[in-house]
């Protein structure tokens, strides 16, 4: 059985590493989206103020309908860019690709709880593949992750984690003599 709790450990492991990975991602995409959005806001707001401003004076000032107008093409081509690049749509993405990378290690925490202990060897391979399917079914869903969003967490101590594999010894474990 202890290969068995071993290759389950190397699947939490991968999804720790995917989900810390995803959210890491949807923290980029969140960040581009904000610095993208704020300015074409900006853009849009100040045209809009400067056409007003142009409309309601009887004669037309040469630099302002310029700068009106270059500020103009670039909040077009920046709401084009938000738009295209879609990082809003991304960073949702990626944090729902993280909950269900962690939901899966979750279902590994809980099978290695319950069958840390056990002999049924085709139960615990049969639990195995049904749960390790589940990452492949978040593989197909997930959008890309960037090489180096998933390198900048694979070797990160954090993320490794593994499970006891004996129970705490009499010496160990905190005896309440009151």
């Amino acid at each position: 059985m202890d290969d068995i709790i071993e290759k389950a450990e190397q699947f939490q492991n991968l999804c720790i590493k995917k989900t810390n990975a995803h959210y890491l991602a949807a923290e980029i995409f969140s960040g581009r989206n904000l610095r993208l959005g704020i300015p074409v806001t900006i853009a849009t707001s100040v045209v809009a103020t400067s056409i007003f401003a142009t409309l309601t004076q009887q004669t037309q000032i040469l630099w302002l309908s310029i700068v009106t107008g270059v500020v103009s093409v670039g909040a077009s081509i920046l709401s084009g860019l938000q738009t295209f690049l879609r990082y809003s749509d991304l960073a949702g993405e990626h944090r729902r690709a993280a909950v269900a990378y962690e939901s899966v290690r979750r279902a590994f925490d809980l099978f290695v709880l319950e069958f840390r202990h056990s002999t049924d060897r085709v139960a615990a391979l049969k639990r195995l593949g049904e749960i390790s399917s589940r990452i492949d079914s978040i593989v197909d869903a997930a959008p890309t992750l960037p090489d180096r969003i998933y390198d900048s967490v694979k070797w990160r101590p954090a993320a490794i984690r593994t499970f006891p594999r004996q129970q705490p010894s009499a010496e160990s474990t905190i005896v309440d003599t009151t």
